[in-house]
């Protein structure tokens, strides 16, 4: 271990548990995901494993995660990294990393416009019941991309989606509508940290970096919304998948960027939610250290995703296994 880990200073770390039918029997109940319980039974499981496992001693567990990959986030120390590591039940324990935003975006060079997007139905139609899920910096909500469908056309929440809005000072009832029908933040790394700033970062989903905003309005965003800047105009935009629905997982802060426990408790939650994609547009700072890339828990949860149906794409960058 670094010296920043020093015998007793408490780090968050994520635990990665094996599937339940791995784990022993008297440990677990046959539920399955379908269970409409099956999110409080996990975390009462990743509960009374620490317990068990920390009788008597000092943790804080973040977060449960539950639907995608089966493990937790827990502020510890090495000493009792150790004593989880050595669970039967355990598989890893990853320390918790930092991660920042990164954009590539180049429709142009892939031919988008007159290929694809045409095929998919252009401006009238791309994207039509589909929620794509952003886990960024969050999202300026009075953003015309993000306005409710003026058309004339009808723009019906999809059915499959069961995610929520949450409501703040910076974040006000009304924020949402039929194209924004979603949206959470993440920061419970961060806070363990001493380092969120709840006044600059905005502790909601409301962008406090633009990168979010950005993100979302090139993938998602109104068509022929007008680009005026500084007086200049730029013309229109358009989203790629204008009739598409937006859901934002905010993970990621402008003074700081963001951390690996938090963006996988954004990723397990819009899998949770009912997204049709995971978008993501960040990366890893550094390689995670003491682990080989493709155990990067940010990985494995998007490797979960995928092989459960889920369209995920993120930005191309060293250190990342799905780009």
């Amino acid at each position: 271990m670094g010296s920043s880990e020093r015998r007793g200073l408490m780090t968050s770390d994520m635990v990665l548990l094996g599937r339940l039918n791995t784990l022993p029997k008297h440990e677990t109940r046959n539920i399955s995901r379908s269970d409409p319980h099956y999110g409080s039974y996990i975390s009462r499981f990743h509960d009374s494993l620490l317990r068990r496992v920390l009788r008597g001693e000092k943790y804080l567990k973040l977060y449960s995660y539950h639907y995608l990959i089966n493990g937790f986030a827990v502020l510890v120390t090495p000493l009792q990294v150790e004593k989880l590591s050595r669970r039967r039940e355990v598989a890893n324990v990853v320390l918790d990393f930092s991660v920042r935003t990164a954009t590539t975006h180049t429709p142009q060079f892939l031919g988008l416009p007159q290929g694809a997007w045409v095929q998919e139905g252009g401006y009238g139609s791309a994207g039509e019941g589909i929620v794509i899920g952003f886990i960024d910096t969050g999202i300026d909500p009075t953003h015309p991309s993000f306005a409710d469908d003026t058309s004339g056309n009808l723009y019906p929440v999809p059915a499959h989606f069961s995610g929520i809005c949450e409501v703040t000072p910076d974040f006000p009832s009304g924020s949402c509508n039929r194209k924004l029908i979603g949206a959470r933040h993440f920061a419970a790394s961060a806070i363990t940290r001493g380092i969120f700033n709840a006044s600059q970062d905005y502790a909601s989903p409301f962008d406090g970096d633009g990168h979010g905003t950005h993100t979302a309005s090139i993938a998602a965003g109104n068509h022929g919304v007008p680009v005026v800047v500084s007086g200049h105009n730029f013309g229109n935009a358009s989203g790629m998948a204008p009739r598409s629905h937006i859901a934002i997982y905010k993970a990621l802060y402008k003074s700081f960027g963001g951390f690996a426990a938090d963006v996988v408790a954004a990723i397990d939650q819009a899998a949770q939610d009912g997204v049709d994609i995971v978008s993501l547009s960040i990366t890893p700072n550094r390689r995670p250290p003491g682990i080989a890339t493709f155990f990067n828990p940010i990985d494995m949860a998007l490797l979960s995703a995928v092989k459960a149906g889920y369209f995920c794409c993120t930005s191309s960058r060293k250190y990342w296994t799905i780009a």
